[in-house]
C-alpha cells in the first residue's frame, strides 16, 4: 500500500467513525532533550492513551538546522523514523507499520497503523524512535520541536488527540576549549534536560549563558566545582556561588583538586580557595586573586629570588599577586583551611618568576601530567619540604607551581652536585632528591637500556655492572 491509499484510508476510517468526548486524553508527545551540533540522537515518539489505540497520524515540525535523518535507495527516500518494537504485536501480520514523508513546507508526516487493526500494547511510552541531527554549524540556543495536528484511531472511532499539538524543547550547546556556550530562554523542563546532560559530561570548566534569556533554577556541572557560570543578568539562577554577571561574582569558592578557567576577568566580592596544610610544611601555591591580610597574615610566602652555588634561595614577599607562583609556608600552630579574600580582581593570567639563571617557575591552574623523559629532566617540585625531580611521570595539581632548571642528568647526576632550597635569612639548605625508578644510566648521563660490562648510575648512584 503506498502513502496516498495510506492517508486515503485513514480519512475514509475518519468519516465513518464518531469524534470520542473531549474529557479522554490520548495524545502524542516528545520528551525534552539535548543535543550538540553535528549530533544524530534518537528520540522516542511516546503514545499517552486512557483508550485502546490501534493507529495514529502527526506532523513533526522542526526547527531549521535541525532534521529527521534518512536514506536514499533506489531513488526513494526513507526516512529514519522506525516502530518501536515493545508496544506492537511480534506477530508479522498484526504489528504496525510506519512510514515518514516530507511535506512540502519542511514538516514531517507521521502516519502509523496496522493493516488488522492490532492495538499499541499498553497505555504509556514509545511507539516510535526517530534520529534526529543537528547540524554542524548550528547556533546554540534553545529549539524548538513541534508535533501538529495529531490525531489518533481507536478499535471503532477516530479522535483528535488532546493536545493535538505538542511542543518540545530541544538545549543545544557548542563545547569548545572546556567552555559549553548556552543561549535562548530554559523553562523548567529544558533546565532538567540542560543538567541531565551535564551530567555526563566532563571538563567543562566555563558555562557562558551571556545569550540566555530566561532561566530558572540551578545549573549543575557535577564533575568540577569550580566551574565559572557567566551571565549578563541576573536571570533565575538559584547557584550560590561562581556566577558572575556582568563581571561581577559575589561569591567565588573554589575547591582544591579541580581545575579553574577564566575567559573574562570579573571582580570579586568574597572569595575563597579551600585547601589545607599542616603547620610546619610548605608547598607550592598560584591563586586567580590576591589574599586578604588575615590569610597573609597566617602564611609566609616566598619568591625565587637567586640561584647559589649549591641552592635556590627563595626571599619572602609581602604582598602575593594574583597569578604568580610562590612558595608557602604554614607559619602557624593551627591548620588554616584556605585563602580568602574581599573585593579582588580575577584574570585568566598565569605567571612565572623571573628566570634566574637556568632556573624559573611556573604556575598552573589546570592539572598537569608530564611523562617526556626530557621534559622531566628538566622539570622539579616541591614534595614533604624537599625538592625533588621525577622520571617516569609527573602530575601536578592545579594551583600549584613548579621548577624548570637545569638537566638533572647531566648536571647534577654525572658531576656529583647537589642542590637544595634555602629560604630568606635561613642558613638551612634542604636538599634535591630523585624519586627513584631503577633506571639505568652511563657515566654521561644518558639512559641505557641494555647496560654492558662497566659503570653506571642508578638511583642517584654509582655501580660496576660485571656481566656483559
Amino acid at each position: 500500500m503506498d502513502k496516498l491509499k495510506i492517508l486515503i484510508s485513514l480519512v475514509l476510517f475518519a468519516l465513518m467513525g464518531q469524534t470520542v468526548q473531549a474529557d479522554e486524553k490520548n495524545y502524542l508527545s516528545i520528551a525534552p532533550f539535548y543535543m550538540e551540533p553535528g549530533d544524530v540522537v534518537t528520540v522516542d515518539l511516546n503514545l499517552t492513551n486512557e483508550q485502546v489505540v490501534c493507529a495514529y497520524q502527526t506532523d513533526l515540525v522542526l526547527p531549521e538546522g535541525i532534521t529527521v535523518t534518512y536514506e536514499v535507495e533506489d531513488e526513494e527516500t526513507y526516512m529514519d523514523v522506525f516502530v518501536d518494537p515493545d508496544r506492537t504485536s511480534s506477530d508479522m501480520r498484526k504489528m504496525h507499520l510506519i512510514d515518514a514523508m516530507l511535506m512540502k513546507d519542511g514538516r514531517v508526516r507521521i502516519v502509523c497503523y496496522s493493516n488488522r487493526n492490532t492495538a499499541f500494547v499498553g497505555n504509556q511510552g514509545a511507539v516510535a524512535t526517530l534520529k534526529i541531527k543537528a547540524d554542524e554549524g548550528l547556533q546554540a540556543g534553545v529549539y524548538e520541536l513541534k508535533l501538529q495536528e495529531s490525531e489518533i484511531t481507536l478499535k471503532e472511532t477516530l479522535t483528535s488527540c488532546l493536545p493535538a499539538d505538542f511542543t518540545t524543547v530541544v538545549p543545544v550547546g557548542i563545547t569548545q576549549d572546556n567552555v559549553l556556550t548556552l543561549g535562548g530562554e530554559y523553562t523548567d523542563e529544558a533546565a532538567e534536560v540542560l543538567n541531565a546532560a551535564l551530567a555526563e559530561k566532563e571538563g567543562i570548566m566555563v558555562v557562558d549563558m551571556k545569550a540566555v534569556t530566561a532561566y530558572q533554577g540551578a545549573v549543575n556541572v557535577v564533575d568540577n566545582p569550580n566551574a565559572l557560570i557567566y551571565t549578563s543578568k541576573q536571570l533565575g539562577l538559584t547557584n550560590g556561588s561562581n556566577v558572575v554577571v556582568n563581571g561581577r561574582c559575589e561569591n567565588l569558592l573554589l575547591t582544591d583538586g579541580y581545575p579553574f578557567a577564566v575567559t573574562d576577568n570579573f571582580t570579586i566580592t568574597k572569595g575563597r580557595y579551600d585547601r589545607t596544610l599542616a603547620p610546619g610544611r610548605y608547598g607550592t601555591v598560584v591563586l586567580p586573586f590576591a589574599v586578604d591580610e588575615a590569610t597573609a597574615a597566617s602564611f609566609e610566602f616566598y619568591e625565587l629570588q637567586e640561584v647559589g652555588p649549591d641552592y635556590l634561595h627563595f626571599e619572602i614577599v609581602e604582598k602575593p599577586e594574583a597569578g604568580m607562583p610562590y612558595l608557602y609556608i604554614n607559619k602557624g600552630d593551627a591548620q588554616p583551611t584556605g585563602f580568602e579574600t574581599e573585593n579582588s580582581e580575577v584574570g585568566d593570567a598565569v605567571g612565572e618568576s623571573a628566570k634566574v639563571g637556568e632556573w624559573r617557575m611556573k604556575a598552573t591552574f589546570m592539572p598537569m601530567v608530564i611523562t617526556d623523559a626530557a621534559v622531566l629532566d628538566r622539570t622539579y617540585y616541591i614534595s614533604s619540604n624537599k625538592i625533588k625531580n621525577a622520571t617516569k611521570k609527573l602530575e601536578i595539581s592545579a594551583f600549584r607551581a613548579y621548577l624548570e632548571g637545569p638537566s638533572f642528568t647531566e648536571t647534577f647526576m654525572s658531576a656529583a652536585k647537589v642542590v637544595g632550597i634555602r629560604l630568606g635569612r635561613s642558613t638551612e639548605i634542604i636538599p634535591l632528591e630523585r624519586v627513584e625508578d631503577n633506571v639505568i644510566y652511563d657515566m654521561t648521563g644518558r639512559k641505557v637500556e641494555c647496560p654492558g660490562r662497566g659503570l653506571y648510575i642508578m638511583n642517584g648512584k654509582k655501580f660496576y655492572n660485571n656481566k656483559e
